[in-house]
C-alpha cells in the first residue's frame, strides 16, 4: 500500500507538469503607447499643435499639450517633430528606447524658429557648417535645418575639394523658409 500511494503522487506530478508544459502562454498583446507633451519655452502646455511620428501618424495636441499613438511595431525606428504656427522642435528627438506594451512619453520644446532647406545637385557630398559651428556633411538630396530667427551664417564647401567654399548670410523670420541648391 506505501508504494501505491507513492506511485500514484509520482504519476499525478508527472501529469501535472506534462499538462503545465502543454499549455500555450499567450504574447502580451497590448499596444506600445507614445505620448508627446508639447510646450512653449515658458513650460505652458501648447494645445493644437501638429505632431508628426516618422511612420506617417499625425495628430493634434489636446487642451493638455498630448497626443496619444499607438505604435504597432517596436522595428519601426520612430521619431517626431512638432508643429504649431512658426514656432517647432528645434531638435528632432529620437525615440529609440521605446519599451513595449507599456506607455512611452516625451516631451517636445516649441521654438520660434525658420527653416533653411538645401538640395544638393547631382550626386556630389557638400560639407556645410552654420554659424561657425564645426561642418555637417550632407547627403546629396533635400536636407532640411531649423534655427532660431534672425541672422544666420553658412559655409559650404564639395567634399572634393576642400577649400573652395562659398559663405552666405541669412535673415531667418519665424515661419521663413530659406531654399538653396547647391552648386550655387
Amino acid at each position: 500500500m506505501k508504494y501505491v500511494s507513492f506511485y500514484v503522487i509520482v504519476i499525478c506530478l508527472f501529469f501535472c507538469s506534462a499538462i503545465q508544459s502543454c499549455k500555450k502562454t499567450n504574447p502580451d498583446t497590448r499596444p506600445t503607447q507614445v505620448q508627446v507633451n508639447v510646450k512653449d519655452l515658458n513650460g505652458s502646455k501648447v494645445q493644437g499643435a501638429r505632431v508628426l511620428l516618422s511612420d506617417g501618424n499625425s495628430g493634434i495636441t489636446d487642451a493638455n499639450g498630448s497626443v496619444l499613438f499607438e505604435i504597432q511595431s517596436l522595428a519601426i525606428f520612430v521619431s517626431w517633430s512638432a508643429t504649431k504656427g512658426c514656432r517647432l522642435n528645434l531638435h528632432d528627438p529620437i525615440l529609440n528606447s521605446l519599451t513595449g506594451h507599456i506607455l512611452n512619453t516625451y516631451t517636445s520644446v516649441l521654438y520660434p524658429a525658420g527653416t533653411i532647406q538645401i538640395t544638393t545637385a547631382n550626386s556630389v557630398f557638400y560639407n556645410v557648417s552654420f554659424n561657425s559651428a564645426s561642418p555637417r556633411e550632407l547627403n546629396p538630396g533635400l536636407n532640411f535645418f531649423n534655427f532660431e530667427p534672425g541672422l544666420t551664417s553658412m559655409r559650404s564647401s564639395p567634399k572634393n575639394t576642400p577649400g573652395n567654399f562659398k559663405d552666405t548670410i541669412f535673415n531667418l523670420s519665424c515661419g521663413d523658409t530659406t531654399r538653396i541648391t547647391l552648386p550655387y
